[in-house]
């Protein structure tokens, strides 16, 4: 719906300027025909319906790999065909804070065990949190995976990660990484599952 506004914006304010300019010279045409596109890509702006990306991380497919270097290809996340669009080609920087892991779905056994250990301890949280006035921390739920470390070596092209940071990467071409996480997927997992259950990592 967003991208339909954002074309009769755009063929609105580009006729403006075309019927300015077969009324005055070319010069004047252009200068109409741009400030209609200006004046449709503010519009736009102005209502909100594309939101200024903001993010930490990113998902993409490892195109090319060195030492200290990984090159992913990532989906286009600009909606606003108005806009520059973001670099699909990233640049990731492995520092020795850099931390790569491979995540892996737990078997169902050892899910059901966590579940029910984390549900103990949190019904033993409630009741004390109810008879003290301490201050307790809050038991955190299990995850559905585990995390094994992995090197740069571990890695080759095609492969899909997860990549962190700490800072907006989101128009980022190159940034440095905190964390790498790739995923392995057993046959209990659908595959929809998997960007939700990576997102969780951090």
């Amino acid at each position: 719906m967003g991208i339909i506004v954002c074309l009769v914006l755009i063929l609105t304010m580009g006729l403006i300027g075309y019927s300015i300019g077969t009324k005055q010279p070319e010069n004047n045409y252009k200068i109409g025909y741009t400030d209609g596109f200006e004046s449709a890509k503010q519009k736009v702006d102005d209502a909100g319906i594309f939101p200024t990306p903001d993010t930490n991380r990113l998902f993409g497919t490892i195109t090319a790999i060195s030492d200290d270097q990984i090159e992913i290809q990532v989906d286009q996340i600009i909606q606003n065909p108005l806009e520059e669009q973001a670099p699909i080609l990233r640049t990731i920087n492995l520092t020795k804070d850099t931390v790569i892991s491979l995540m892996t779905n737990l078997p169902y056994e050892e899910l059901q065990a966590n579940e029910l250990a984390y549900e103990q301890v949190r019904e033993q949280y409630l009741i004390n949190s109810e008879e003290s006035a301490a201050l307790l921390e809050e038991p955190i739920p299990p995850t559905p995976y585990g995390l094994s470390g992995l090197k740069i070596s571990d890695l080759t092209i095609g492969t899909n990660i997860e990549v962190v940071s700490d800072k907006n990467i989101a128009l980022s071409p190159a940034f440095d990484a905190l964390a790498i996480n790739t995923y392995e997927i057993n046959e209990y997992v659908e595959e929809d599952e998997v960007e939700e259950l990576v997102e969780d990592v951090e």
